[in-house]
Parts: structure tokens; sequence; C-alpha cells
């Protein structure tokens, strides 16, 4: 059995995230429909304009969402540090599965190379959105 993301993990995607308890269109659309839609911690699956969620529903949610980071960073075959994992995890919510799997940040770990060194030279390459 593998990590699951930590209490300090959950608090970090959080606080990245922002709770928003009615829908809200996605600032970064490609396509500047807003789609997809998103609410509570983050959640943009089968959300329509108009829905809502308690902070409890939200948080349970963000939960259900980050499992799948959790399995892929799961997959890692050297060993990290929770810390490490929980900023895994946090990238992989945000930027996909997909992503992670198929990035230098990822190709590095799995070489064994240093964690830290990695993560401070390969996130900042991410950093694309911007902060509303």
């Amino acid at each position: 059995m593998g990590k699951t993301l930590s209490a300090t993990g959950l608090k970090l995607i959080q606080s990245f995230e922002g709770l928003r308890l009615v829908a809200y269109p996605d600032p970064g659309s490609a396509d500047g429909s807003g789609e997809p839609y998103t609410i509570g911690w983050g959640h943009c699956g089968g959300v329509r304009p108009g829905d809502s969620v308690t902070p409890a529903e939200a948080t349970q949610m963000l939960l259900q969402d980050v499992a799948s980071a959790e399995d892929a960073v799961n997959e890692l075959a050297v060993p990290i540090s929770q810390n490490v994992f929980d900023a895994l995890v946090s990238f992989t919510f945000n930027v996909g599965v997909g992503n992670l799997q198929t990035s230098s940040l990822w190709r590095r770990l799995s070489a064994a190379e240093d964690p830290v060194e990695v993560l401070s030279q390969e996130l900042p390459r991410w950093n694309k959105g911007q902060r509303q």
C-alpha cells in the first residue's frame, strides 16, 4: 500500500485552490467559454453554472479528486518523503496524471535524482497560470 495525502498536503492544496461554494467559470479556459466550471476546492467534473456545495461536500470532492493523483505518484519506483509526496500530489492534481508521467520532473525523479533539488528546479517551469 502506498502513501496518502497528509493533512498538511491537503491544506497545501486548499491554500492554492481557495474554497468556492458556488460554481464559477474557469478563468483560464482556452476558448473563453468558462468551461469547465469549477466548485469547491477546484473540482470541475460535471459542474454546471448555479451548482452549490457545502464546505464538507467540497472537502469530500477534493479527497475523491486527489485519489488519482495519489495513485499516480505512488507509481514512482524510488522512495520519497511524505512532504515530497504531498507536493507531487498537489502538482498532479493541478496538471493531471498524463502531464506528470510525461514530464522531465517525473523522469528525473525516476532516475533517483535528489527529489528536493528536482522539485526546486522543475516546479517553477510549470507556473503558467495567473492568480485572480
